[in-house]
């Protein structure tokens, strides 16, 4: 087959799902430089964009046996990036707004102690240790509340559980966040105590 051979979109998509690098390369060459500015223009940052155009890609290409776009593959790869940035803009808000809670404790309390924060240091790496202690539903349902911002109607829909259970899913991590955290100063417990007050 001749390499310089441009595909019409339905061929390219049966291509692609035949296993056919070349086809592969041509979405890449098509839609990659569209995809662009569109992210870039939401999340502001370059790598940041490089980095959802190589994950939309790579999903792409590993799921092209399962793929079923019933609109066009541009529009199924623009659906794609706009599903990666809100994803993107969401973790950020929520790191920024625990992390602008934490400083403005930290500062206004413990201006001169360096023990509390080293604590702060490890204190991501210790909750990861205790949520993988959880039950995978559990884990999955705060993972969901605390890290993705989900509210609990999103979180019951795609569960597919009730808004009972997954309330039950976070108060079990919480209070096991609580006991594991005893030991921790009182600064973490007063800012665990605020995260506990957004269930």
């Amino acid at each position: 087959m001749n390499s310089n051979l441009k595909y019409e979109e339905p061929d390219l998509l049966f291509n692609l799902k035949q296993n056919n690098g070349k086809a592969f390369e041509e979405v890449y060459e098509r839609y990659a430089g569209e995809l662009y500015p569109f992210i870039l223009s939401k999340v502001k940052v370059k790598e940041i964009t490089e980095e959802i155009i190589q994950d939309i890609f790579i999903s792409l290409w590993e799921n092209k046996d399962s793929l079923e776009i019933h609109t066009s593959l541009k529009s199924y790869l623009f659906s794609a990036a706009k599903y990666k940035v809100l994803n993107y803009i969401r973790s950020e808000k929520v790191y920024k707004k625990y992390a602008l809670h934490f400083a403005l404790f930290l500062v206004e309390h413990y201006q001169n102690s360096g023990e509390t924060l080293l604590e702060l240091h490890d204190l991501e790496a210790e909750i990861e240790k205790i949520i993988s202690k959880l039950p995978e539903r559990c884990r999955d349902a705060f993972r969901m509340s605390r890290m993705e911002d989900m509210d609990l109607d999103e979180i019951s829909e795609k569960m597919g559980i009730s808004k009972r259970t997954v309330e039950n899913y976070i108060t079990r991590s919480l209070k096991l966040l609580r006991q594991e955290l005893i030991n921790y100063s009182p600064l973490i417990i007063l800012w665990f105590r605020y995260w506990e007050k957004l269930q």
